[in-house]
């Protein structure tokens, strides 16, 4: 009889953890399930009694038919025999189906973070189509064995655009495709927002500090036979959660533990999405680690940016499917007849976005001109065109011009009621979160809709307080070294202003500031935005032939630009798109054997690339 007992108590144990919602393992837990207790069935019943039932601590110990009683009521059965006549039944009102079902507590967390993420889309959510891309590698990762994957890609890609379709479409629309799968989705600028909301949702708890033995999951790890189909977690913009780099990677350290524990686990699944940064941190972590590394789907751990990029620009096909669902007046192929490289700008999502809100494009267009336009249509404009401006002035003001922060307090924005304030809201320039502090005060932040306009705006403000200049491109570097992100986005759209400008002599000297570590010593590695800057200039100079014959020779006749245009980031891409003229300035200036092994070589590979078999023979001679 006595071991019967004991199997009744086990399974008492069992599905009171469930309950509870994770494994009683300390004295912490015993008083918070004490609590519960107390308050559901009015009966107390000590935390020190629950350390003793738990074997917390080692004590003599007899079960009273109280206790017993109370506990089986907790379960709400009337008493102790009840539940073991129910026990015997296999009839406990804890079920398995509804123990899987209680995870469906978490699509509160999905329903509210669809209304985040959709207030900040705006109306880029419905201009832009599914991606078929995105579709068939969510099908194949839920059909894998592996348990984690990822969306990866900078600013403008359209990131949660994507994840937000994938969700309505597979797990919560009114046709979704898997309605019996669990997804909870959530949107990492509002995480800890959630968490203060809805503190009984444990899962929540596991992405800040992962314990095995009190995770949520630790039943169903343990039991499979609960398992009722697939749990699908999906976190969109890592990046936003945190804005220190120490907290990022201890996310991504507690992030890569719960991937580690839910090894050869069938029904976990993991997608995140993230720009390039934060994933090189992510891979950092796991150089050591093949088995965490061998769980992902359908990702490149090294490599350049163009690498690790899983997300393609626009194709032509999706372009036009756009242009006519928002019934624009030109087709695909009369704007690309009547602006030509248009293509290369409106195939990255958001510059399309910028392109169906603006006007009719006149002249030259570019995802400056975009920009430009964009905010001269909303900051600039009627209603309140001066006082959203210096509200807009204001907001840098507060945030050190991104060298604090990225976003600043409401109350320290505006002091009252503000009609212009609330138009930048609607309009979506800004938008606004709160953060619930321990004493239930509330804080509300505000900032940029996204950060493609944020860094636009920034690199505006700060030539127009600053004199254009050599000094100036230096302080850049310098001053944002601590934000490597913003400091490569503030570089791209100076010098895309500087080439919109021909600010020619600028331009000419640019290199300079790289020439015999002309940076402070603090600054101990510039190759980030020696690569950004680089690139940029030679994508500008695609576009701009006139600046680009000037521009070329100078390069060539500089240290600085030979090293760094023509030799270390040299693009190849180049080599097809231009004659060898290029090649040929540089050895004007650099007469050396190593100098003319290297030219003869890029022109072996221009004139292969370009299936041009008797100049490749030629230079396979020179060389």
């Amino acid at each position: 009889m006595n071991k019967e007992i004991d199997i009744f108590i086990r399974l008492l144990k069992n599905n009171i953890q469930i309950k509870f919602g994770r494994i009683i393992t300390n004295a912490r837990d015993c008083q918070e399930l004490s609590e519960r207790i107390n308050d559901q069935t009015k009966r107390q019943i000590s935390s020190s009694t629950l350390k003793r039932f738990w074997g917390i601590i080692k004590a003599p110990f007899n079960l009273s038919k109280y206790t017993l009683d109370t506990l089986s009521i907790y379960l709400q059965f009337t008493n102790w025999d009840e539940f073991i006549i129910n026990s015997e039944k296999e009839n406990h009102r804890y079920s398995q189906l509804e123990i899987w079902d209680r995870l469906k507590r978490g699509t509160v967390i999905t329903n509210k973070s669809l209304k985040s993420l959709k207030y900040k889309i705006g109306s880029k959510f419905e201009s832009i189509l599914p991606r078929r891309f995105a579709e068939e590698k969510l099908e194949m990762f839920l059909c894998s064995q592996k348990t984690a994957t990822a969306f990866i890609a900078p600013d403008g890609y359209g990131k949660s655009t994507i994840v937000t379709q994938l969700t309505e479409k597979y797990f919560t629309g009114p046709n979704a495709r898997y309605p019996n799968d669990i997804v909870c989705l959530v949107d990492g600028s509002i995480l800890y927002n959630l968490i203060i909301h809805h503190e009984k949702i444990t899962q929540l708890y596991d992405l800040i500090e992962f314990d095995q033995k009190k995770s949520f999951s630790t039943v169903f790890c343990k039991n499979p036979e609960l398992v009722k189909g697939r749990y699908i977690l999906i976190i969109d913009g890592i990046d936003d959660i945190y804005s220190e780099n120490k907290k990022i990677v201890h996310f991504i350290e507690n992030l890569l533990n719960i991937i580690s524990y839910y090894e050869n686990v069938g029904w976990f699944k993991l997608l995140i999405t993230c720009n390039p940064k934060i994933w090189r941190l992510l891979s950092d972590r796991m150089l050591k680690n093949e088995m965490v590394k061998s769980l992902w789907f359908d990702v490149t751990f090294q490599g350049k940016d163009d690498d690790i990029i899983n997300i393609p620009l626009l194709k032509k096909r999706e372009i036009k499917s756009i242009l006519k669902k928002n019934h624009y007046p030109q087709t695909f192929d009369d704007l690309c007849f009547n602006y030509p490289g248009i293509e290369d700008i409106i195939n990255n999502p958001y510059s399309l976005h910028l392109f169906l809100s603006s006007d009719k494009p006149d002249g030259t267009i570019s995802d400056i001109d975009l920009l430009s336009q964009y905010i001269k249509n909303t900051v600039l404009s009627p209603p309140y065109s001066n006082e959203k401006f210096s509200i807009i002035k204001s907001y840098f003001t507060l945030c050190e011009y991104g060298k604090k922060s990225v976003e600043v307090r409401k109350e320290d924005l505006i002091s009252s009621i503000s009609t212009a304030y609330d138009e930048l809201i609607r309009i979506r320039i800004l938008y606004e979160y709160s953060i619930y502090d321990e004493y239930l005060a509330v804080d509300t932040y505000v900032k940029f809709s996204h950060n493609i306009l944020f860094a636009y705006y920034l690199a505006n403000m700060l030539i127009k307080e600053n004199h254009l200049s050599i000094n100036f491109m230096k302080s850049i570097i310098v001053d944002y070294n601590n934000s490597r992100q913003l400091q490569c986005n503030i570089l791209r759209n100076v010098i895309k202003i500087l080439f919109k400008e021909e600010q020619v002599e600028l331009l000419k000297n640019i290199f300079s500031i790289f020439e015999n570590q002309n940076l402070p010593q603090h600054i101990k590695t510039f190759n980030k935005p020696c690569y950004v800057m680089t690139n940029v200039i030679g994508m500008e100079m695609r576009k701009n032939q006139k600046l680009r014959e000037i521009l070329i020779p100078s390069y060539a006749e500089s240290e600085s630009g030979r090293s760094l245009y023509f030799e270390k980031y040299f693009d190849v891409d180049r080599l097809v798109l231009h004659s060898g003229n290029d090649l040929d300035f540089y050895l004007q200036y650099n007469q050396s054997n190593e100098a003319k092994t290297y030219i003869h070589t890029m022109k072996f590979i221009q004139y292969f690339l370009g299936e041009n078999m008797e100049q490749c023979k030629k230079e396979y001679e020179i060389g």
